[in-house]
């Protein structure tokens, strides 16, 4: 199902593809008037003009989808998945927030076509209940905030070069690389009660000016690159 809209919105009722994928090409903006899923299908692909946004912080566009890839203008970008969602490719080109949010199950964050898994001017907000999984980079100049309620948090590259980089796991933040997993001004981890942040033989590797840090019973290891001010570390276990 292909959409478009050369110089106007898209105002999204419901659009179902129980086999394909959906194509949205706005103009202006990707507008919800409502709180039922608006896109049912394989796959979402939306494009939005350069000052364009889809939906909005009050009204997400609802999504049960396998698969997004997004270019937003400066508007940004609240989605609200329903059920496990993969990225490949998200790109926000202004300073309006960019959010992802999965109600059930994981999100996992791809490449597209450019190394870079999702690239954003204003906050980025990525969050599942299950667990989110950073397969690539995540590049933002504002504060990036990463939320598994009751998974695990994989770190491939986060960077956010003019903000803080927030973390919270329901289980343990994981690192599975040697490059640096963190670039920022600063860093606040929490995880769950029995969780840990990194492991003995791979502890995430940071280049941050401060750290904040709560981990759980299995303890927690960093590898800084260059300097660290710590502000509160506390383990519970």
């Amino acid at each position: 199902v292909s959409v478009q809209a050369t110089t106007g919105n898209v105002s999204v009722g419901e659009i179902n593809s129980s086999a394909g994928v959906v194509t949205i090409q706005a103009g202006g903006s990707v507008v919800d008037g409502d709180n039922a899923i608006d896109v049912t299908a394989l796959g979402l692909v939306i494009t939005t003009g350069s000052t364009g946004a889809i939906g909005s912080s009050t009204d997400a566009l609802e999504t049960s989808i396998n698969t997004l890839t997004l270019s937003v203008g400066s508007g940004g970008a609240t989605i609200s998945e329903s059920n496990g969602l993969e990225t490949t490719g998200v790109q926000s080109t202004g300073a309006g927030a960019l959010v992802v949010n999965v109600l059930a199950g994981d999100l996992t964050v791809k490449a597209g076509t450019t190394a870079v898994g999702i690239q954003a001017s204003g906050t980025l907000g990525l969050s599942a209940a299950g667990a989110v999984n950073i397969q690539t980079s995540v590049m933002s100049v504002g504060n990036v905030n990463v939320q598994a309620t009751s998974g695990n948090v994989s770190v491939g590259e986060i960077n956010s070069s003019a903000g803080v980089v927030t973390i919270q796991a329901g289980g343990s933040v994981i690192d599975g690389d040697s490059a640096i997993d963190v670039t920022a001004l600063g860093l606040v981890i929490t995880t769950g009660s029995a969780g840990a942040n990194g492991s003995s033989s791979d502890a995430p590797e940071t280049s941050v000016n401060t750290l904040t840090l709560s981990a759980g019973s299995a303890g927690a290891l960093i590898t800084e690159s260059n300097g660290l001010e710590t502000t509160g570390l506390q383990p519970t276990g």
